[in-house]
C-alpha cells in the first residue's frame, strides 16, 4: 500500500466517523425536543411502550430511537436479548449531566440544537456563497441555543467567581449599578448579574423579539424580574446615553455587521468611568493548520453560521467567528478605545481583559519641553532688544501656563493599557470618554490661561520696554 493510499484510507475513515457522529448529533436533538432523556432519567429503565406513553409519541418511533441510542452507546439495556417490546433502557447518570441539565458545565444538548439549526439552511448557504449575501439561521433552535451554550457559566460562574476578580466593578455593582447587556440573547448574562448583585439593575437589549420574550421568562423563573428589563430595542438610542455603569456583551461581536459601531454605540452609554465586558471567542492569535479541535470549532460555526449571519446586513465587516487578537485591537481603536488588556483570570474558555483609565497629557507634554528650550536660550545667548526679551517671557509665560492647565484637563481620547494572558476569552474594556460637559470646560480652563499668560507677559515687556537704557542693554 502506497502512502497515498494511507492518506486516503486514513481520510476516508475520518468522513464515516463523523458521519457517525452526525448521526448521534441529530438523535440527541431528537431526545433533547422530544424530553425523552428526562422521561428516562425520572422514570426509567423504561420499554419503548412506556416511553411512548409517557412523552406522548408514536410508539414504533419510540422503539426504533431506543434501539439506536443503545447501540451507539448513549443509552443502557438491561438484555439486548429479550423481545423487543420488553427490552427496558435507562440513561447512565453520567450522561444526564450532559444531555438534561442546561446549567452543567459539561451540558452538550444545546450544541447538538445547534447544528441541527444550521442544517437547515445549508440550501441557502450554497446559494449565498456564490452571491456574497448574508443567511440568518433564526428560529427556536438557534436562538435557545445561543442562550444555552453560555448560560453554564454565565449563570454558575459569571457574578459569583469572574466579576469579583475586577475590584473596582466587583464593588460598584455591590453598592449598586445600572449594567446594559447590549444583545443580550436569552438573558442569562443580566440574569446572573442581577442574582449575583441584589443592589444593582440591568437593561437587556437586543434586535430579536423571541429571544427577548424568552428572556423575560427566563427573568421571571429566576426571581429578579423586578431588577431587570428587557427591550427589544437598539441601544443606539440617543436617549440611553451615559446612564450606565457597566455594560456587557457576551459572544455576538463577532456576529455583527458593524462591530465598531456597536463599540462606538457602547462608549456612549456609559458615564464616565464606565465598564464594558465583552466576551468573545479565544481564537489563537493567528491562522495554523492543521489546527486543534477548539480552532477548528470555531471555524466550522464561522463557516455555517457566524459569517453569514454578519454579512445579513450591508455595509459588512464580515468578521465570522475567528476573530483574531489583532482584528479586536483595531475594532477597538477605532471604536476610540486603543488596545486589549487581559486579566489574570483562569478559564479554559475565557480571556478576561482590562481597560483601565488614565489621562492625557496633552499640550503639557509638548509645553514643559519647549519651556525647558526657552530657558536654555536664555541662559546661552545676550538678548539685544527689549522686544527679543519680551518674546522669550511671553512665550515661557504661555508654555508654563498652558501646560498647568493641560494636566488640570482630562484628555479626550480613549486609552488602555495592554497586558496579555494565554488560556482565556472574555474582554473588559474600559470607558475613559469625556461628558460634553467636560469637554467644554477644559476648552475654557484653555482660553481663559491663554488670556492670563497675555496679560502676564505684558508686565516684564513693558518694563523693559520703558528701562533706562544701562537697564535695557543688561537685559
Amino acid at each position: 500500500m502506497t502512502s497515498t493510499d494511507q492518506v486516503r484510507d486514513a481520510f476516508v475513515e475520518r468522513l464515516f466517523a463523523s458521519a457517525l457522529g452526525t448521526m448521534d448529533v441529530f438523535t440527541v436533538y431528537l431526545g433533547d425536543r422530544l424530553g425523552l432523556y428526562c422521561m428516562l432519567a425520572e422514570h426509567g429503565p423504561l420499554t419503548a411502550g412506556e416511553l411512548a406513553e409517557r412523552a406522548g409519541m408514536y410508539a414504533r418511533y419510540a422503539r426504533e430511537w431506543l434501539e439506536q441510542q443503545a447501540a451507539a452507546g448513549i443509552l443502557e439495556v438491561d438484555d439486548a436479548a429479550k423481545p423487543e417490546e420488553e427490552r427496558r433502557f435507562s440513561l447512565p447518570a453520567g450522561h444526564a449531566d450532559a444531555l438534561i441539565d442546561p446549567e452543567s458545565p459539561y451540558a452538550m444538548a444545546a450544541v447538538c440544537r445547534s447544528l441541527a439549526a444550521l442544517g437547515g439552511v445549508l440550501p441557502k448557504l450554497v446559494a449565498a456563497y456564490r452571491t456574497g449575501e448574508g443567511v440568518a439561521v433564526e428560529g427556536p433552535d438557534a436562538v435557545e441555543a445561543q442562550g444555552d451554550f453560555n448560560r453554564p457559566w454565565l449563570v454558575g460562574s459569571f457574578a459569583t467567581e469572574y466579576l469579583p476578580q475586577v475590584p473596582d466593578v466587583h464593588e460598584k455593582l455591590r453598592a449598586g449599578a445600572q449594567v446594559a447587556d447590549v444583545a443580550c440573547g436569552v438573558g442569562w448574562a443580566a440574569i446572573s448579574i442581577a442574582r449575583g448583585y441584589p443592589a444593582t439593575t440591568v437593561d437587556g437589549f437586543d434586535l430579536d423579539e423571541p429571544a427577548i420574550t424568552l428572556a423575560r421568562s427566563n427573568a421571571q423563573a429566576a426571581g429578579v424580574a423586578d431588577r431587570v428589563t428587557f427591550q427589544a430595542r437598539d441601544a443606539a438610542d440617543p436617549s440611553l446615553s451615559g446612564q450606565y455603569d457597566l455594560a456587557v456583551i457576551v459572544e455576538a461581536l463577532h456576529d455583527m455587521s458593524r462591530p465598531v459601531d456597536v463599540l462606538a454605540t457602547v462608549r456612549r452609554l456609559l458615564a464616565p468611568g464606565g465598564t464594558l465586558i465583552l466576551a468573545d471567542e479565544r481564537t489563537a492569535d493567528a491562522f495554523y493548520a492543521p489546527a486543534d479541535p477548539t480552532e477548528r470549532l470555531f471555524y466550522g460555526y464561522s463557516v455555517l453560521d457566524c459569517l453569514p449571519t454578519g454579512m445579513v446586513s450591508k455595509p459588512s465587516a464580515e468578521t465570522g467567528t475567528v476573530m483574531r487578537r489583532s482584528t479586536l485591537e483595531r475594532y477597538a481603536s477605532e471604536a476610540q478605545f486603543s488596545g486589549v488588556s487581559v486579566l489574570p483570570i483562569e478559564h479554559d474558555f475565557l480571556r478576561f481583559a482590562r481597560r483601565p483609565r488614565f489621562f492625557v497629557l496633552r499640550s503639557g507634554v509638548v509645553g514643559l519641553p519647549l519651556l525647558f528650550l526657552s530657558l536654555a536660550m536664555a541662559a546661552e545667548r545676550r538678548w539685544e532688544s527689549p522686544d527679543q526679551l519680551g518674546f522669550m517671557i511671553f512665550w515661557t509665560n504661555t508654555v508654563v501656563l498652558t501646560g498647568l492647565v493641560s494636566l488640570l484637563t482630562p484628555g479626550m481620547l480613549a486609552h488602555v493599557i495592554a497586558e496579555e494572558r494565554n488560556g482565556n476569552k472574555l474582554e473588559v474594556l474600559r470607558s475613559t470618554a469625556l461628558s460634553i460637559r467636560g469637554i467644554v470646560v477644559g476648552k475654557l480652563l484653555s482660553r481663559v490661561a491663554l488670556m492670563l499668560t497675555m496679560c502676564f507677559a505684558a508686565l516684564p515687556v513693558a518694563a523693559v520696554a520703558t528701562a533706562p537704557p544701562d537697564v535695557a542693554e543688561a537685559a
